[in-house]
């Protein structure tokens, strides 16, 4: 969104009877925020996958409680949320986009919080299984490609 669409005027200064206001643009013009989430929780999600099978195979009943929760079990259903927040932001309509985007915003600062406070996460990326685990930085990469989306 331009400068003139903010103001609400045309490039010859007239203005716009109902303009888009920032943040309110209508679902279909803006950008989707949530193809940048599921691109990082595929590639986590692939990564924990590796370990689960890592896991599993070490036969501890410990180990293998731990590979049957997943993704899921790690980030304690905030990526649920997370993924909610952006789909009602990417399918709100003009009027609703800046109470979704505040949801969505919402959403990714708790998900920022786990990944910078989790005490497992650094585990992960040393694990002695010889899985290689970017899950933290790629994830964080995510929330500020994410935030960068959600603000205007």
């Amino acid at each position: 969104m331009g400068l003139l669409d903010v103001l609400g005027l045309t490039a010859t200064g007239q203005i716009v009877v109902g303009a888009a206001k920032p943040g309110e643009g209508s679902a279909a013009s803006a950008a989707k925020t949530l193809p940048i989430w599921q691109k990082a929780k595929d590639k986590a999600g692939g990564q924990i996958s590796q370990l689960q099978s890592a896991l599993r195979e070490t036969g501890h009943p410990l180990l293998m409680r731990i590979a049957d929760q997943g993704l899921n079990g790690i980030t304690d259903r905030l990526q649920v949320g997370l993924q909610t927040a952006l789909m009602e932001f990417d399918g709100a309509v003009a009027g609703h986009r800046i109470r979704q985007r505040d949801k969505a915003l919402e959403a990714v600062a708790d998900f920022k919080k786990f990944l910078a406070d989790d005490p497992g996460l650094p585990l992960l990326a040393v694990n002695p299984l010889g899985v290689t685990m970017t899950l933290r930085e790629d994830l964080v990469k995510a929330m500020a490609t994410l935030e960068a989306s959600l603000v205007y």
